[in-house]
């Protein structure tokens, strides 16, 4: 087995793991096991110790017994760790006359797994290594939104790579500003998270957010929600409608896509940049509107300035500050750190525990195409949870996204021929069958209680109805 706990060339520290048993040979024993591989063992015989010991000394695991002789039991150290360092992984020893509720119980109060005695060296091994490979992926994570919110105030963006962190200067720099602001990048890059950043950096952070694509609404539509609309203005239009501009008072107003909007329109909007005031649809008075707009592009719009359909004096309005997102094959050193994002939020969100990825599967994702940016990362990292049955994802969960087999532009049906059909079914199946497991599994832990099992799931009572009447679940 590699020895991945053992300290690398470099010099780093060496792991820690610290013991908790109160029966002197297991924790003899646990010691002889990690020691071989140079790991050093602090061990206690009691709960309290155990949290003196926790509180002067980082470890990257906790290993501790289920049930101590004064009737302690390693939940008290879980919530303990849970309240002072939710980073650290505890794996918890069961004794077999332990029930699975037991051991489900621990799960739930956050243990990263579990062992019965009498247990096998090998098989103990590698659920401490996992356990201190998911601690690591935890502190980095922490440090970088850390060193993200103290240097540039941005929780939602992951980024570490020489690009990204220019712009994080740039959008520091200009979010207290008054100025108009133009972000350009190709779609999936998260432009619309960059200029959520800039509102909540700048002094309009109690304001309100409101976006809109303006690309998906025809000219009429477009204008009704832009400037709003009196009573009778159209047909349907039976009573006076508050534009976006108008509700983003004080606050921030996002305009994507704002290459595809109509000369009409322009026209408009250059007058509100101007003159600080929108006309309604179907009014005949002008209404005073207080609103920083951030506009957004996936193409420049020098072309389309050049061909005569976007004016160029609403550009150098809209396009004061103009900020441009790299593309994710631009940064692919940030792609390790958007995996363990998007892999621990898809797992929250199905319900699927704590999975990691092989190192095969990681190198494939960083060296892929990603012609869709970070959505497509995204996208792939939860289709990849969906479909893989273990607690490891391997490359062949990305084949599809890594290989560019799956063509971007495509027609719906298009994308059947290629298989992706099959594709989406086989991703459909298993998440009806992992919400069927996790709902049996709760409504079995909760006694039968639908209630307290929609509590164990997060879910409202009345989302759990719904989900057994969809999945046919027989209860």
């Amino acid at each position: 087995m590699e020895k991945l706990l053992t300290p690398d060339s470099q010099g780093k520290r060496q792991k820690r793991i610290l013991v908790v048993d109160d029966e002197e040979p297991m924790r003899m024993l646990i010691r002889r096991i990690f020691q071989a591989d140079g790991v050093v063992i602090d061990t206690a015989g009691n709960v309290d110790d155990a949290k003196r010991l926790l509180m002067d000394q980082v470890y990257d695991v906790l290993i501790s017994d289920y049930v101590f002789k004064d009737d302690r039991t390693g939940l008290d150290l879980l919530k303990f760790v849970t309240e002072h360092d939710p980073t650290l992984p505890v794996v918890m020893i069961t004794g077999e006359a332990l029930s699975a509720l037991d051991a489900v119980r621990a799960m739930k109060c956050g243990a990263f797994d579990y062992i019965t005695k009498p247990f096998e060296r090998e098989e103990f091994m590698m659920i401490v290594e996992r356990a201190i490979s998911l601690g690591e992926d935890k502190r980095e994570l922490v440090r970088l939104r850390q060193e993200l919110q103290s240097n540039f105030g941005f929780q939602n963006i992951v980024g570490r790579s020489k690009v990204m962190r220019e712009v994080f200067e740039l959008v520091q720099r200009v979010a207290h500003s008054a100025a108009t602001i133009l972000i350009v990048g190709e779609s999936g890059t998260g432009k619309e998270l960059v200029a959520k950043a800039i509102h909540h950096a700048s002094a309009r952070k109690t304001g309100p957010f409101l976006a809109i694509n303006c690309g998906v609404l025809p000219e009429n539509l477009l204008e009704s929600e832009l400037f709003g609309h009196e009573k009778g203005a159209f047909t349907g239009a039976y009573k006076r409608r508050k534009g976006l501009f108008e509700e983003a008072s004080s606050g921030t107003i996002f305009l994507d896509e704002i290459g595809d909007i109509t000369q009409s329109v322009q026209l408009k909007l250059l007058r509100v940049l101007q003159e600080k005031e929108v006309r309604p649809v179907g009014g005949n008075e002008s209404i005073q509107v207080d609103a920083r707009v951030i506009c957004a592009t996936n193409v420049p719009l020098e072309k389309a300035i050049d061909d005569g359909s976007f004016r160029q004096d609403l550009y150098y309005r809209i396009s004061v500050v103009p900020i441009t997102i790299p593309p994710l094959r631009e940064r692919r050193e940030d792609i390790p750190l958007l995996v363990r994002q998007f892999l621990r939020k898809a797992c929250d969100v199905n319900l699927r525990g704590d999975m990691t990825l092989s190192e095969d599967a990681m190198d494939m994702l960083i060296h892929a195409p990603w012609k869709g940016n970070v959505r497509e990362l995204e996208n792939a990292i939860e289709r990849a949870v969906l479909i893989t049955d273990g607690k490891v994802i391997h490359k062949d969960a990305f084949r599809e996204e890594s290989m560019g087999q799956i063509p971007h532009a495509k027609a719906e049906n298009d994308f059947e021929s290629t298989g992706g059909g099959m594709l989406r079914s086989k991703v459909s199946s298993v998440r009806e069958r992992i919400e069927r497991e996790n709902i049996y599994r709760a409504i079995k832990e909760a006694g039968g209680n639908k209630s307290k099992a929609a509590r164990i799931l997060g879910i409202s009572r009345g989302s759990l109805y719904n989900k057994i009447r969809d999945l046919e679940i027989d209860i």
